[in-house]
């Protein structure tokens, strides 16, 4: 029952500081004509948008405009942009505007920019999507590689499974340890005698 209490107090303390609630929030969506009608934008997908990017007090860091006016390109799941913009154009539609707000967690970080993005500071984006590029579709055997969350995922399965067993090695229960069976005496050695 010991063992049980500790791999259980291990599992809640990596459970609680595993769990941060770190999301993107949509703040305000405006689709045209009311629903999405046209396509949707997925990981892989090539999305072109249009964007303002600003602090909680409304000033602008950066945004399309800045940059001649040309709408800004990636690929949802290249990992070229920062996380919180990727995650928040999943499932945005064709000329859809919508405002997000990211964590710095998912922007910029404990350290920001310098000059440019405060450290530990969460940014607003407006954006605006001009069109969608649909994936290529991939082989089969591409689908089976896992992805980075699978494989840490399992990674921190198997280094539990290790520490509970180094617990119940470390820490054995009394109740199951090996003890002599009841009526045999105990062989001992003893020293020949002259």
């Amino acid at each position: 029952m010991n063992k049980f209490l500790i791999a259980l107090l291990v599992l809640a303390t990596l459970a609680v500081s595993f769990a941060q609630d770190i999301q993107v929030a949509i703040l305000k969506t405006d689709t045209p004509k009311g629903e999405c009608k046209g396509k949707t934008a997925t990981i892989g997908d090539y999305l072109s948008l249009k964007y303002v990017g600003k602090f909680e007090d409304g000033t602008v860091f950066d945004s399309s405009d800045l940059h001649g006016g040309a709408p800004f390109n990636f690929t949802i799941g290249e990992r070229k942009v920062i996380p919180g913009l990727e995650i928040g154009t999943i499932n945005i539609c064709e000329g859809e505007k919508r405002s997000i707000k990211i964590p710095y967690q998912l922007a910029y970080g404990e350290s920001g920019i310098e000059n440019a993005i405060p450290p530990r500071t969460d940014i607003y984006f407006d954006l605006e999507v001009v069109s969608i590029e649909s994936a290529p579709a991939q082989p089969f055997y591409y689908q089976l590689i896992p992805s980075v969350g699978t494989i840490i995922a399992f990674s921190m399965l198997g280094g539990f499974i290790v520490l509970v067993k180094y617990i119940v090695k470390r820490y054995p229960d009394e109740s199951n340890s090996k003890k002599p069976a009841a009526g045999k005496p105990k062989k001992t050695k003893t020293a020949k005698q002259n």
